[in-house]
């Protein structure tokens, strides 16, 4: 029954994938790529559960795939909408109104700040290169007592991390536009990768560049319709070499932190976060964070106390998925 259980999560999405794309003509969007995503991630679920990558302990509801399922669906919603271009249309805004040019400014602060934030992680991104110390980097726990150098790379690592998606949506929708400087979208683009592989490699650790990757593309993919094809051809250059890069990296923090188990890793990585949510997280939690979980940072801004969960039965370190974040915090009806 629990086999049948994975099998029928998978079937969910993998069939919700196949309508959308046959549905857009073969044609791969933002909203095929999203739920596409969460396909592939069913499948390593899958595997991870077939191969025993998975706790023999973990057991299954049907009614936690199914809510996990409805409340990717509303999520999703307005990638998933029927008028084409959607969220291009609702996105895209006139070039000279205020709103455009407090999003260009703040974008030239956020590429300011993104050159801080390298600055100050710099030696320890030399440290890791070339070497073998991603282990190492990984486990040591001070790295996550003293993250911050100081408060001006407190601020900066904090804006580049918060402001990230705006950034990168407003640099693709300016690629769309003849007026913008694309050396400045480039520069942009350049600059929030940069940042974010900078964390990454301070702490050793993946989450940072896997996010970056899928924003760039989901941004791509919903501002494609207006970019011109030469602006095209760039964008897909200038990913190859940013792949390149960056799959290295993965690739060494990988082999360094898990040795011969480095694809097993991966697939755990990518398929383990939906049976995570079916067994710790859904059936389970007794009391829940009321918000300072997600906002914690905001929290201890304000002095307010954290609320913690109960009755979660994972580890720390496992993902639940995004849904599962707000379930933390929120509940089943708050969090629809």
């Amino acid at each position: 029954m629990q086999d049948f259980l994975v099998v029928l999560n998978a079937i969910f999405y993998i069939t919700l994938t196949l309508v959308l794309y046959g549905r857009k003509k073969y044609h791969i969007d933002e909203g095929v790529f999203l739920v596409g995503v969460y396909a592939l991630t069913a499948l390593c679920c899958l595997y991870c559960y077939r191969t025993d990558l998975i706790l023999n302990s973990w057991s299954f509801n049907l009614s936690g795939f199914v809510y996990l399922f409805v409340s990717v669906l509303i999520m999703a919603r307005p990638a998933l909408n029927k008028k084409a271009n959607y969220l291009y249309n609702k996105l895209s805004i006139v070039s000279n109104t205020k709103g455009f040019t407090v999003l260009k400014y703040l974008s030239y602060v956020y590429v300011l700040l993104s050159f801080v934030s390298v600055y100050y992680s710099s030696s320890d991104m030399l440290a890791g290169i070339g070497s073998d110390v991603w282990n190492e980097i990984y486990l040591d726990s001070d790295k996550y007592e003293e993250i911050y150098k100081n408060a001006l790379d407190g601020i900066a690592k904090r804006f580049t991390d918060y402001f990230r998606p705006v950034v990168l949506m407003f640099c693709f929708y300016s690629m769309t536009s003849n007026k913008i400087n694309l050396y400045e979208n480039y520069f942009i683009l350049f600059a929030t990768i940069l940042s974010s592989l900078a964390i990454s490699m301070m702490t050793a650790s993946r989450g940072n560049v896997v996010n970056v990757i899928f924003l760039v593309i989901i941004c791509y993919l919903i501002f494609k319709k207006g970019i011109p094809h030469k602006i095209k051809r760039h964008i897909r250059f200038i990913s190859i070499i940013a792949i390149v890069i960056i799959s290295a990296f993965l690739f060494a923090v990988t082999q360094s932190r898990f040795g011969d188990s480095a694809i097993d890793s991966i697939l755990y990585y990518m398929g383990h976060s939906m049976l995570a949510f079916d067994y710790g997280v859904y059936p389970c939690l007794e009391k829940y964070s009321s918000g300072t979980y997600l906002f914690n940072y905001f929290t201890e801004l304000l002095g307010i106390d954290s609320i913690p969960h109960k009755g979660m039965k994972l580890y720390t370190g496992e993902f639940i998925t995004v849904v599962g974040v707000f379930f933390k915090d929120f509940g089943p009806v708050l969090t629809l």
